[in-house]
């Protein structure tokens, strides 16, 4: 249901039908992360050839998401159709997901976190980030990829923001993710108990989905590696 998707669909009768070779921001980064993670297996278990070939795929295909996927008049990083390169200009959370990589430009990610990120017109508000930034013109606050917010995206550009520095603001986005799902209270009485579910409604963070769903469970993780004063 995500707009970005809409342009590679092979027919328009149906939102969910098969779609044309795309080449996700995300899903190119997992394969980084693959390969980066696969060389220090090989070079802990002795295969130093292996551990650089893996490397090597690593960085190739980083330096396919920095060339080809980041845009610089936009500043932000876009899918792209396979077939012809070209960038599908649908702004989502997963643009923020290049932060997890090993190597980048830390100048475009604050671009990125400045002009994106904490935009109210697009990802910022009460509670971050929605699936797709407010001003879009398919942006629909509770039904799935088209708007609401889901946990497991936060705490994917948290982690990112963690990675390349940006302690405050992974903290500010960890606890506004936390205050969406957690008790509200009106003085001492509690109103609201957390609410752990599958996805929420912005801007408001009401509930959506399926209740107790395990992903959302990762506040507890954002508590303790970035809200916890003992750390």
């Amino acid at each position: 249901m995500s707009p970005r998707f809409n342009s590679q669909l092979i027919s328009t009768d149906r939102y969910d039908g098969p779609i044309k070779p795309t080449e996700s921001v995300e899903y190119n980064v997992w394969m980084a992360i693959l390969w980066e993670d696969l060389g220090k297996m090989a070079e802990q278990l002795g295969d130093k050839s292996a551990a650089k070939e893996h490397y090597k795929r690593a960085r190739d295909i980083e330096q396919k998401i920095h060339s080809l996927m980041w845009d610089e008049e936009d500043g932000f990083y876009y899918d792209l159709d396979a077939a012809s390169k070209k960038r599908i200009k649908v702004m989502t959370p997963y643009g923020f997901n290049v932060m997890l990589l090993k190597n980048g430009d830390k100048k475009r990610y604050k671009r990125m976190i400045e002009e994106h990120l904490y935009n109210p017109d697009e990802f910022w508000g009460d509670f971050p980030v929605p699936t797709v930034p407010y001003n879009h013109p398919g942006f629909d606050e509770k039904h799935m990829w088209l708007g609401p917010v889901w946990i497991n995206c936060n705490w994917l550009i948290i982690e990112g923001l963690h990675r390349q520095g940006f302690k405050k603001e992974s903290e500010e986005l960890a606890m506004k993710t936390v205050q969406m799902v957690g008790s509200v209270y009106n003085e001492d009485e509690r109103i609201r108990t957390p609410q752990i579910v599958e996805w929420y409604r912005s801007p408001n963070g009401a509930p959506l989905g399926n209740d107790h769903f395990s992903w959302s469970c990762l506040v507890n993780d954002l508590i303790i590696r970035f809200l916890n004063d003992t750390n």
